[in-house]
C-alpha cells in the first residue's frame, strides 16, 4: 500500500467515525467542509480573486481536506471526554469553527497554505 493510499484509508476511517459519533450525514459533512473553506478564506483576508479562483484548484482542496482531517482526527481522539450525544455534535462543529478553533487560525495552517499559494504561483 502506498503512502497516499494509507492516508486516504485513514481519512475514510476517521470520517466514518465522525459520522457515527455525530450523526451527521456525508452530505452534511460535505456542506460543512465546503462552507468552512470559504469562511476560512474570508477569515484570513482573501480578496475577491482568491475567493473566486483558489477553490477552483485541486491544490487548495487537497490542502483543505487534509486540514479538515487533522481537526477530525483530534475530535475522534478526544471525544471520550464527552458523554452526552448532542454535545458531541456541538463540539465537532465548534472544532471546525473559524472563531473557536486555534488549529484553523494558527501559524501552522497559514504556513501550509502559503506553500500551496507558492505552488499555484509557479504554475501560473
Amino acid at each position: 500500500m502506498t503512502h497516499i493510499e494509507l492516508i486516504t484509508q485513514q481519512m475514510k476511517a476517521t470520517r466514518a467515525r465522525v459520522r457515527e459519533l455525530t450523526g451527521l450525514t456525508n452530505d452534511a459533512l460535505n456542506e460543512m467542509i465546503f462552507e468552512g473553506a470559504y469562511a476560512w478564506l474570508e477569515s484570513i483576508g482573501s480578496d475577491a480573486y482568491g475567493l473566486e479562483h483558489l477553490p477552483k484548484t485541486a491544490e487548495f482542496w487537497g490542502f483543505w481536506k487534509q486540514e479538515w482531517h487533522t481537526v477530525d482526527a483530534a475530535f475522534v481522539q478526544h471525544i471520550n471526554f464527552y458523554q452526552i450525544e448532542q454535545r458531541k455534535k456541538d463540539w465537532y462543529e465548534a472544532m471546525h469553527s473559524n472563531k473557536g478553533n486555534k488549529m484553523l487560525g494558527g501559524a501552522l495552517i497559514n504556513a501550509r497554505f502559503h506553500k500551496v499559494i507558492k505552488e499555484l504561483a509557479v504554475k501560473r
